[in-house]
């Protein structure tokens, strides 16, 4: 942009310098015409007395040679203004052509700056659509996969579709949906390594609950601390292992103890059972009892008896 500006600089230059010829040409030419014009005058015009006409040439003479001198001056001046007025005037372009360089070049500047930072905004931009895409293309590709497997579940388990179905009808006379297990054995696990594990401690893990098995409304805690065990009923306790429990506020806390029903009963000893009743207690290694309510199985080995007892006391921890 600075080159373009001292070529217009040097243009005006130029015809400051031709007009300035062109005047100064006009000048002398007006100058030869006067002198050619007035040429006989000068040379026609004598002193001599024999001359009655030499008072008016003279005067002619004079008077065209003072015409012409204030010709020339006033060219001269007329000239002199011209070129004032072009330095002026040249300088006022000169300082406006600046100024509006200046403003071009700022304005310039700044939509270099701004096509730069949408460049940069275009560059993010296409980044994360690019991202964007290839989570579509995967997205796209989990759909189709799901959507190729049969119906009836499976989930992300290989191959379990082929063994577990629904049925969203009834069945025998039970409102569905049903899961439906066919042709496989069903195992609950704790992932402990073995039924048996209480190293350190069973984890609460590895049993079928069948219900709610809800938590009692008397404020009596309960141990649920036991694994691989059958849970039925409401408010039942389980803390050993390899159990069996239904009713209600029953507990088991003997390794494979059971109680099959009945209210309050608890099966304490190594693999003691209760039938049924309430608030009987099978303490002993292998001791049963049948049924009927406060009875207990002594520490002795497979004696069942009908004793009476006293009921066990209320509150704090009861199972």
């Amino acid at each position: 942009m600075d080159t373009n500006f001292s070529r217009e600089a040097s243009r005006f230059t130029l015809m400051e310098r031709g007009l300035g010829n062109h005047c100064l040409r006009a000048v002398l030419a007006s100058c030869m015409a006067l002198a050619i014009f007035t040429g006989p005058s000068l040379v026609w015009a004598t002193d001599s007395n024999a001359n009655h006409h030499s008072s008016r040439h003279r005067l002619i003479d004079h008077q065209r040679i003072q015409n012409l001198k204030e010709r020339i001056a006033d060219l001269r001046e007329r000239l002199k203004e011209h070129k004032h007025h072009q330095y002026n005037a040249s300088s006022t372009t000169s300082s406006t052509t600046a100024g509006s360089l200046e403003a071009l070049q700022t304005k310039v500047t700044s939509l270099e700056s701004s096509v730069a930072t949408l460049l940069s905004a275009d560059t993010t931009l296409l980044a994360a659509l690019q991202t964007a895409q290839a989570q579509i293309t995967t997205l796209q590709a989990q759909i189709a996969t799901l959507e190729s497997r049969p119906a009836g579940g499976g989930g992300g388990v290989p191959g379990l579709e082929n063994y577990v179905s629904i049925n969203p009808d009834p069945m025998n006379g039970v409102n569905g949906p049903h899961i439906i297990f066919k042709g496989v054995n069903v195992h609950v696990q704790s992932g402990s390594g073995a039924t048996n594990t209480t190293t350190p401690t069973t984890t609460g893990l590895g049993n079928l609950i069948i219900g709610y098995n809800e938590v009692r409304t008397d404020g009596v805690g309960l141990n649920r601390t036991g694994s691989h065990n059958l849970v039925g009923g409401q408010m039942n306790a389980f803390s050993s292992f390899g159990g069996l429990v239904f009713g209600v506020r029953n507990a088991i806390h003997g390794q494979y103890a059971a109680v099959l029903g009945g209210e309050l009963n608890i099966a304490s000893g190594l693999n003691s059972s209760i039938l049924g009743g309430g608030q009987n207690t099978a303490s002993g290694q292998y001791s049963t009892v049948l049924g009927g309510q406060q009875n207990v199985g002594p520490a002795s080995q497979y004696i069942i008896r009908p004793d009476f007892q006293p009921p066990p006391p209320t509150g704090g921890v009861c199972c």
